[in-house]
């Protein structure tokens, strides 16, 4: 898991220096997939096996699905951005 987080951060930083539209949404594409495939893991653990932890069903399924939210909504912000700033 640690490896994971550091491509995905790794994959970040190459982002903001390189300064390319294209590479920021590859980087944000992996961050968002992986959150919600850990998301769907979460909930699919819930409903099967009535898996209540707290670390499945608490805040960090709420985190693991919305978070690729969130970087889809920042994706369509920074495009709406870019196009009037062009």
């Amino acid at each position: 898991m640690a490896y994971a987080n550091l491509t995905i951060g790794l994959l970040g930083f190459s982002s903001f220096l390189r300064r390319s539209r294209e590479f920021l949404l590859a980087s944000m594409l992996a961050y968002g997939s992986w959150f919600f495939a850990d998301g769907v893991g979460h909930l699919v653990s819930l409903l099967t096996a009535g898996d209540t932890a707290p670390s499945n069903s608490g805040s960090v399924l709420i985190t693991d699905l919305g978070t690729p939210l969130l970087v889809l909504l920042l994706l369509q912000l920074s495009r709406r951005t870019r196009h009037r700033l062009h």
